[in-house]
């Protein structure tokens, strides 16, 4: 229900108030996914939750950036191809129907980004780069805290900071919950949940690597790194 009630909230393509807003989307949607799946293993642990809830937020954040050219130039109707869309992000004219920017209006104030200009001029938008990258960074700093969580749990120690989530619907622990194994147990069981971190690491690579243009093409494209990296950090247990 969570999952549904925060999709329904955004169905209109209205804007997030805040990034604060972005994040709670995200962790109610990419972030309660990963909940789910834990719970189908079964894994009721905090130090799993609490790491896939980082990843999740991560996911969810860069899902909406990498969104960001289709929501804004959407194909016509019955159109079978995003091509004409991106096309039209690309050349900064629609073509189609009228699109949304669904970036934080936080940011987009903080950037000086005009949701008018974006939807006449695509990636030419002023302050539209400097939004995407401070948007990028917090969905970075969720991976980055995931991955320094990963590595204390999995030498024993504790994750580094409180599960803010902790004491929520469906985030109740008990101390039995770790009376027959330990959080690096937990971690190494529950580990495959955790993959998504990859894709969304090489997102953000690329993205960088492009000066933040949000509407290249190369972001589009299959990333041939993908196999290689989710085996690598599978066998190596890092994301």
């Amino acid at each position: 229900m969570k999952v549904i009630n925060a999709r329904e909230q955004y169905l209109d393509n209205r804007p997030y108030t805040s990034m604060d807003a972005l994040e709670t989307y995200a962790e109610n949607t990419y972030s309660t996914l990963m909940y789910l799946t834990l719970a189908a293993l079964p894994l009721q642990s905090m130090a799993a939750d609490h790491v896939a809830s980082h990843i999740g937020k991560a996911t969810g954040i860069v899902t909406v950036l990498r969104g960001l050219p289709l929501i804004a130039f959407p194909p016509p109707p019955n159109h079978h191809s995003n091509n004409a869309a991106f096309s039209g992000a690309l050349g900064g004219s629609s073509g189609g129907r009228q699109g949304a920017v669904v970036l934080p209006l936080d940011v987009m104030a903080d950037a000086g980004v005009k949701e008018e200009e974006v939807l006449r001029q695509g990636a030419e938008a002023p302050g539209l780069k400097d939004a995407i990258f401070t948007v990028a960074t917090r969905a970075n700093d969720h991976l980055i805290t995931a991955r320094e969580m990963l590595k204390n749990l999995q030498q024993g120690k504790d994750a580094g900071h409180d599960f803010e989530h902790e004491g929520e619907e469906g985030h109740q622990y008990s101390e039995t919950d770790y009376k027959d194994h330990s959080k690096a147990a937990d971690i190494e069981r529950g580990f495959g949940v955790f993959m998504p971190a990859v894709s969304t690491g090489l997102w953000l690579e690329r993205l960088e690597k492009l000066d933040f243009d949000v509407f290249r093409p190369e972001l589009r494209a299959r990333e041939w790194r993908l196999p290689w990296k989710a085996y690598w950090g599978y066998s190596k247990r890092t994301i």
